[in-house]
C-alpha cells in the first residue's frame, strides 16, 4: 500500500493540482490488470493515518484555504503563548477536565485525544509541522512573495480585535496607540523557529511594534485571554485561584514578618491586611517582597503613636534614602517629604511622652520620694526594736545594763581599722567619752536614745565623719546585756536583738536602704543606687520601695531618655538624636540595669528598644550613602528654581515655543510621582513598575499596524 500511495503522490505532483484525489485513484484502478489484483491489499490503520496526515495538510493552492490558515494563526499563537507561559501540568489537568466534558456528551474519539498530555516542546514542535508543511504547499503550487491572503486571514480574526473593543482602562492605555496594536498582531502569530521562544516572542512583538508600541502593551491587551485560561485550570483545582493568591500572599507576610523578629500577631490588624495586600499586588507583578521593608514598617506601626516611614527609611537603601534627604531641603517637590520628616521627629518624641517621660519626676524628687519611703520604713523597724529593747529589764525592773567594755572594745576597733579616730565629730566623742568612762551609765534605754541622736548627725556629716560615726553606733547596737535577767525580760532581749539583726541585714543586703539610714544625700542617691547600682542592688531597692515607686524610677528614667535624645531641648524645638539615645539603651553597664527596672513592664521595655531602632531607621545615613549634610546642593536647587521662578526666567523660558508648559507638566509629574512613591513604601524596595503605551504613534492607523504587524512578525515574504 505504501508504494501505491508513493506512485499516487508522484502522479498528482505531475498532474494538474486542481485534479481531484479520488479522480486519479479511479484512473489508477481502471488500468490495472487482472493479476495486479492479487497485489491489492486491505489498508492497515497505519495506511489511513498516513493519508489522513497527509491529507490534511494546509494546502497552499487554493486561496480560501490560505486564509483559512490565516484566520488559525492567531488561536494558534494565542495557544503556543498560553503553552508557553502556563506550566505543561496545570494544562494537561485543563484538558482531562475538558476530555471529560467531551465524554460526557459522547464525543469519545475526541475525548481521547484532547485528553492525551502534551509538553511545551511537543507544542511547539508541532507548530513548527503545522507551518513547514503549509510552505512546502506554498511552494509546490509557485506562490512567492507576501502571503497577503493569509495576512487578510490574520486581520480578519475577531481574536485580533479584542483589545480595541475592550472598556476596561488598562487595555484601552496599554494598546490604544497604532505601533502597540501592531506589536499586539506580531504577539499572536506562532513561532515556527526552534530557538527560545521567549526570545523569538519578543523579537516578533519589537518588529511588528516598530512604530514604538510596547510589547508590555500588547500583552496587556491578552489578559482576557490569560484570565480565560488562569479560571479554566483553577476551576479544574476547585476554583481556588484567588483564594490561593491570598493564602500565598498571607505565608510570605506572616514568615517574613516572623524571620525579622516581629510577632504578626502584634502587628496592627489594619497594617497586616495592608501589607498583605501590597504583597499579592507585588506578586501579580513579578517583584519580590523585600522583608526588611516590611518588617521596619511593621515595627514603626507598633509604637504606641504609629510612625509611617518613607521607602528609603523601611528599605535602608542608600541612593533612595540620600534621594529623600536631599530633596527634603528643596522648595516645592520636597515640601512633602520634608513634612513627613518634621512630623516624624514630633512622633518620637512623643513615644517617649506616652511611655512615662511626660512630666516625669526629676532625679531629685525621684530620690527624695524613695529617702522618705526608706526612712519611714526604717522608722518602722526602728520602733520595732526599740519597744522590744524597752522590756529588758533587770531582776530589780529597772533598764538593764549593757556591756560597756564590750562596747568601747568594738568602737575603738572599728575605728583604728578604718583610720577614722580622728574624723569622730567632737559633740559624739565627748558623748562617747562619757559612756567609755562611766560617767553616762550604759543602759538599753539610754543606747537607743544615743543612738536616735548619733543617727541624725550621721545623716547630716559628710565624708569619713559620716563613716566614724556609723563605726560607733554599730558597736552601740551590737554591745551585749551585762545584768542577769530573769525569764520574761530575757524572752524580751532575745526578740529585741533579732529585730536589730534582720534590721541591719536589710541595710547590708540593700546599700540603699543603709545610705539612707547613714544619712545620703537626695542629688546623689538617684545616680549612685539607682543608675550606678549592680543588677541585684537595683533589684533589692525595687523590692523595698514596692510597685508604685518603681513605676515612677521607671518614669524618671524615660525623662532622662528623652533628655539624652534630646539634649535636654524642649519638645518643639528638640531634635531627635538617635545616636544619644540608643547609646544609653545599649550601653553593656546601662543596658542590663534598664532590663531590670523595667522587667515586671517588659511592653514598655520593648516599647523603648522600638523606639530606639525606628529612629535608627529614620535618622542613621545607611553605608553608602550620598546624603549632602553640608546643604550646598540644595540650596543652590533652591536658588535655581527661584531664578527660574522670577521674572528673567521666565523671559528666557519664553524665548522657546512651549518650553514653560513643558518645563513645568513634566517637572510637576516626576516630582510628584517620585514624591509619592518615597512616601509609599509598599512592600519592594523599588516602586513597582507599570506598562506604559508610547504616545508619539498613535495616529497611525490601527489597520495598518495590524497588518504590518502580522506581515513584519510572520518573515513570509519568501
Amino acid at each position: 500500500m505504501a508504494d501505491d500511495l508513493d506512485q499516487l503522490l508522484t502522479a498528482r505532483a505531475e498532474a494538474n493540482q486542481e485534479d481531484d484525489l479520488d479522480r486519479l485513484l479511479s484512473a489508477r484502478a481502471a488500468s490495472e490488470t487482472t493479476s495486479s489484483a492479487s497485489r491489492f491489499r486491505e489498508p492497515t490503520k497505519k495506511d489511513l493515518a498516513e493519508f489522513k496526515a497527509w491529507n490534511e495538510q494546509p494546502q497552499g493552492s487554493k486561496w480560501y484555504e490560505r486564509a483559512a490558515t490565516g484566520m488559525s494563526d492567531p488561536l494558534v499563537g494565542a495557544g503556543q503563548l498560553i503553552q508557553n507561559v502556563v506550566p505543561d501540568a496545570a494544562l494537561n489537568v485543563a484538558r482531562k477536565a475538558g476530555a471529560s466534558l467531551l465524554g460526557a456528551v459522547g464525543a469519545d474519539d475526541l475525548a481521547a485525544e484532547v485528553s492525551k498530555p502534551v509538553s511545551t516542546d511537543e507544542f511547539n514542535a508541532g507548530v513548527r509541522h503545522r507551518e513547514q508543511g503549509y510552505q512546502a504547499d506554498r511552494a509546490a503550487a509557485g506562490k512567492t512573495g507576501l502571503d497577503l491572503t493569509r495576512i487578510a486571514g490574520n486581520v480578519a480574526n475577531p481574536v485580533t480585535w479584542l483589545s480595541p473593543s475592550g472598556t476596561g482602562a488598562g487595555i484601552v492605555s496599554a494598546v490604544k496607540a497604532g505601533a502597540a496594536q501592531g506589536a499586539f498582531q506580531a504577539l499572536l502569530q506562532p513561532v515556527t523557529d526552534s530557538g527560545s521562544f521567549l526570545y523569538d516572542k519578543a523579537l516578533q512583538g519589537a518588529v511588528g511594534a516598530a512604530a514604538g508600541g510596547t510589547l508590555g502593551g500588547a500583552l496587556e491587551a491578552l489578559r482576557p485571554v490569560f484570565r480565560y485560561a488562569k479560571t479554566a485550570v483553577g476551576s479544574v483545582f476547585g476554583n481556588a485561584d484567588e483564594a490561593s493568591q491570598q493564602a500565598a500572599a498571607g505565608k510570605i507576610t506572616e514568615d517574613s514578618l516572623q524571620a525579622a523578629g516581629v510577632d504578626p500577631a502584634k502587628v496592627d490588624p489594619n497594617l497586616y491586611s495592608a501589607i498583605k495586600q501590597e504583597v499579592g499586588d507585588a506578586l501579580k507583578v513579578g517583584a519580590d517582597p523585600n522583608p526588611k521593608v516590611m518588617a521596619n514598617r511593621a515595627d514603626a506601626a507598633a509604637l504606641p503613636v504609629p510612625i509611617q516611614l518613607t521607602r528609603g527609611q523601611a528599605a535602608r537603601d542608600p541612593m533612595q534614602f540620600s534621594w529623600e534627604v536631599n530633596s527634603s531641603k528643596i522648595k516645592g517637590a520636597g515640601e512633602q517629604l520634608n513634612e513627613r520628616l518634621v512630623n516624624q521627629n514630633r512622633q518620637l518624641i512623643e513615644n517617649l511622652n506616652e511611655l512615662g517621660a511626660k512630666d516625669a519626676p526629676s532625679t531629685f524628687d525621684a530620690s527624695q520620694k524613695l529617702i522618705e519611703h526608706l526612712e519611714g520604713m526604717d522608722a518602722q523597724a526602728k520602733a520595732a526594736v526599740d519597744a522590744a529593747y524597752s522590756k529588758v529589764r533587770d531582776l530589780s525592773g529597772r533598764p538593764a545594763l549593757m556591756d560597756q567594755q564590750a562596747f568601747q572594745a568594738a568602737a575603738r576597733e572599728g575605728l583604728e581599722q578604718g583610720q577614722l579616730t580622728e574624723f569622730v565629730p567632737d559633740a559624739i566623742k565627748k558623748q562617747y567619752n562619757a559612756l567609755a568612762m562611766g560617767q553616762l551609765p550604759l543602759t538599753v534605754d539610754t543606747a537607743q536614745t544615743i543612738d536616735r541622736v548619733w543617727s541624725a548627725e550621721q545623716r547630716a556629716a559628710q565624708g569619713s565623719a559620716k563613716m566614724a560615726i556609723g563605726k560607733l553606733r554599730d558597736a552601740l547596737n551590737n554591745a551585749p546585756v551585762s545584768d542577769s535577767l530573769g525569764a520574761e525580760s530575757m524572752q524580751a532581749y532575745k526578740a529585741a536583738r533579732e529585730l536589730a539583726r534582720q534590721r541591719f541585714a536589710m541595710m547590708e543586703a540593700n546599700p540603699a536602704y543603709k545610705a539612707v539610714v547613714d544619712g545620703v544625700e537626695p542629688d546623689k542617691f538617684f545616680q549612685k543606687y539607682v543608675q550606678a547600682a549592680n543588677v541585684s542592688e537595683l533589684a533589692g531597692l525595687k523590692q523595698l520601695v514596692g510597685h508604685d515607686n518603681t513605676a515612677m524610677l521607671q518614669k524618671t528614667l524615660v525623662g532622662n531618655l528623652k533628655k539624652a535624645a534630646l539634649n535636654r531641648a524642649s519638645d518643639d524645638n528638640g531634635v531627635f538624636s538617635q545616636a544619644a539615645y540608643n547609646k544609653v539603651l545599649q550601653d553593656p553597664v546601662q543596658g542590663p540595669r534598664i532590663q531590670e527596672l523595667f522587667k515586671d513592664n517588659p511592653e514598655a521595655l520593648g516599647a523603648l528598644y522600638r523606639v530606639g531602632r525606628v529612629a535608627e531607621n529614620i535618622v542613621a545615613y545607611p553605608k553608602g550613602h550620598g546624603v549632602n549634610t553640608s546643604n550646598t546642593a540644595p540650596t543652590a536647587a533652591n536658588i535655581i528654581r527661584d531664578v527660574a521662578k522670577s521674572e528673567a526666567g521666565a523671559s528666557l523660558a519664553n524665548l522657546i515655543p512651549g518650553a514653560r508648559a513643558v518645563r513645568e507638566v513634566n517637572a510637576q509629574r516626576t516630582a510628584a510621582k517620585a514624591v509619592n512613591d518615597a512616601l509609599n513604601p509598599g512592600v519592594t524596595s523599588a516602586p513597582l513598575k507599570k506598562a506604559a503605551p508610547s504616545a508619539q504613534v498613535r495616529k497611525l492607523s490601527e489597520l495598518a499596524a495590524r497588518a504590518g504587524g502580522a506581515a513584519a512578525a510572520s518573515d513570509r515574504d519568501e
